[in-house]
């Protein structure tokens, strides 16, 4: 992954299948997003916060090593 400075709070990334979220935080060790799943029937499900590590906040949201 990139260096955590290239997501900077605020950072909205997106999916092909429809995922939204917005980069809470990431350092080094931690990566923080807010996931909001796509519409299912009409209905927005409740945004989901993740924690992990960066590399699979990379390997999620495709982003570039």
């Amino acid at each position: 992954m990139s260096n955590p400075q290239d997501y900077p709070p605020g950072t909205r990334l997106c999916r092909e299948d429809g995922y939204t979220a917005e980069v809470i935080e990431v350092t080094p060790q931690r990566a923080v997003l807010v996931i909001q799943r796509p519409t299912v029937n009409g209905r927005l499900p409740t945004p989901e916060k993740w924690e992990g590590e960066p590399a699979d906040l990379a390997n999620c949201w495709n982003l570039s090593p």
